[in-house]
């Protein structure tokens, strides 16, 4: 085997070993919560410590490194979707999906205490995701004029809330009805002035 071979077969493994990590840390902290031994994740992903360590330095790095892929996942999947007005409410449904896979991140997700301008990038890239199809939704009549980008940010939060205080066997339904909830107060959601006494 030549040098080039051996890196080549040295990064794969390592590529290999940070996805094991990320899925095992996925299945771990859904059954345990966001503070379940990451021994346990070792064990599930058939990885020693050094190697967690060397691919996250710390628990945190490893919730934000799970955000960053829900994320992700959430950018690919909107390449999919049919470009009209239907994709907002699609995107929320898929949204809904990744809190529920990874419901033990929401807390931690409300109380980041990452670089400001990390938080700031994966709040941006989220609103990113959700601008274009909200703009058709809002262009059809389907959600209100007043529903700008930014309030999606707001509108996760009560979604991921709804999910993460469902008792486990109750969080799919929950996200459900609390997804057709929002949707609909989306449609009729307006700014009015605050009435002074």
């Amino acid at each position: 085997m030549d040098v080039r071979t051996c890196r080549m077969t040295k990064r794969s493994d390592a590529q290999k070993n940070r996805s094991h990590i990320l899925s095992a840390a996925t299945a771990v902290f859904a059954e345990q919560g966001a503070l379940a031994p990451l021994e346990l994740i070792c064990e599930r992903a058939g990885v020693g410590r050094a190697t967690l360590y060397r691919n996250f330095s710390d628990r945190e790095a490893l919730h934000r490194a799970l955000l960053n892929q829900m994320i992700s996942d959430l950018e690919a999947w909107a390449k999919t979707l049919p470009k009209d007005e239907t994709d907002f409410e699609l995107l929320l449904q898929r949204a809904r999906q990744g809190l529920l896979d990874y419901a033990a991140l929401f807390e931690f997700w409300s109380t980041l205490a990452s670089p400001p301008h990390q938080v700031e990038a994966m709040r941006a890239r989220l609103v990113g995701v959700f601008a274009g199809p909200l703009e058709r939704t809002r262009a059809a009549g389907l959600v209100s004029q007043d529903v700008a980008a930014d309030d999606i940010l707001p509108v996760l939060r009560m979604l991921g809330a709804a999910i993460k205080s469902a008792a486990p066997h109750d969080r799919q339904a929950s996200g459900h009805r609390a997804l057709l909830i929002l949707i609909q107060g989306l449609r009729g959601f307006t700014l009015t002035p605050q009435i002074s006494s």
